[in-house]
């Protein structure tokens, strides 16, 4: 898996005036990452990407487990990515 790196602020990071480009476990890590961190509806153009997070964790009754269902089908979806 190859991605486009991102800094800290999951800007594309530029290096050496060139688009630095992550690869492998790193690659894997930063998209995990940005799937946990991503809010569902958040993609304009995807808007059934993402995790729920105001409806189950963020509400009167959080439902810690159903979160974590969620996270877990989001990851899944990765084939790089064998065990959560």
């Amino acid at each position: 898996m190859k991605c486009f790196c991102l800094n800290d602020n999951n800007d594309i990071f530029i290096e050496n005036k060139e688009l630095k480009i992550v690869s492998d476990n790193e690659a894997v890590a930063q998209v995990a990452m940005n799937i946990v961190q991503t809010v569902k509806e958040e993609i304009f153009l995807h808007p059934e990407r993402g995790i729920p997070y105001f409806e189950v964790l963020f509400n009167n009754k959080p439902k810690i487990q159903l979160l974590i269902n969620y996270i877990n089908l989001s990851l899944n979806k990765v084939n790089e990515i064998t065990n959560v």
